[in-house]
């Protein structure tokens, strides 16, 4: 069965939202006593780097095209962020 790009945005989209309440949930990402712009503007470069990473994964296993890699990686850090300010006001306990 192909994969279609929209699976594939569908599961990277997934993949972030989960990734980003793992980060609450784990402690890698500690809520802070902070607003969201500051939140954000903090777990931007570790959501960058995770969204790298699933990016090569994808390109590996399904031969996306580097532009349908960069749409990949632009879902995956946005709902990664979106996942952890959603987790971040309660430390996690959606997961719990």
């Amino acid at each position: 069965m192909e994969t279609t790009r929209e699976h594939l945005g569908l599961r990277a989209a997934a993949a972030g939202w989960k990734a980003g309440h793992a980060a609450v949930e784990t402690g890698l990402l500690a809520p802070l006593a902070v607003d969201e712009a500051e939140l954000e503007a903090l777990i931007q470069p570790m959501v960058a780097r995770a969204g790298a990473a699933y990016m090569e994964q994808m390109l590996a296993a399904h031969g996306v095209t580097p532009a349908g890699g960069i749409r990949l990686w632009t879902i995956y850090i946005h709902t990664d962020v979106g996942g952890a300010l959603n987790q971040a006001p309660d430390g996690g306990a959606l997961l719990r």
